[in-house]
């Protein structure tokens, strides 16, 4: 099976509840790639010259500077920051969604609500009791070691957001299927 990408993900997540999320993630990397060009900063000064300052705030806070004729940068305060908020609002989307009874008794509904907890409370894993068992989705658990632990990026990196909503998408699709019983005839 092929490996999926970002790309193939934000694909699989058009027509779907998250498809705004994707949108915006994607809206994100886009801008954050293009305004971190000094060369295009300087012809959009040129149309917007109110935004000099807003060009200089953003330049400090990513730190960009050229380093022999490269551009170098540090997205990863904004990209975690986007992370915790797509960590939030993926839940957020899937509770208030028609989807949220067929789903809310599942892992990977329980694995999302403890990243939307976490992210919600500090960027921080936070459990009102003890987990009864650990909770997996992917290559990652979340049990009781995770404790105040920090959510995004170290369980998570800010994308997996979005492979886990490819994931949850999956698993509506095969709970909305009717299930053949044995005795059930063609």
């Amino acid at each position: 099976m092929k490996e999926e990408n970002l790309e193939d993900v934000l694909d699989s997540l058009e027509g779907t509840i998250y498809e705004d999320l994707g949108m915006s993630f994607n809206a994100f990397l886009v801008s954050m790639a293009i305004a971190s060009q000094p060369s295009l900063q300087n012809e959009f000064v040129k149309i917007q010259p109110s935004f000099i300052k807003s060009i200089k705030i953003f330049n400090k806070n990513i730190d960009l500077r050229e380093i022999n004729g490269t551009i170098k940068g540090n997205w990863n305060p904004m990209l975690n920051f986007q992370g915790i908020m797509m960590g939030i609002i993926l839940f957020e989307i899937l509770e208030n969604s028609k989807f949220n009874k067929i789903i809310n008794q599942s892992e990977i509904f329980k694995f999302a609500k403890h990243i939307r907890n976490g992210c919600a409370h500090n960027n921080r894993f936070n459990f009102d009791k003890p987990l009864d068992k650990p909770i997996i989705w992917n290559s990652h658990k979340i049990d009781n070691n995770l404790q105040g632990k920090e959510v995004i990026p170290s369980f998570l990196w800010p994308g997996e957001i979005l492979f886990l909503a490819r994931d949850i998408i999956r698993e509506i699709n095969n709970l909305k299927k009717p299930i053949k019983l044995k005795q059930d005839k063609d």
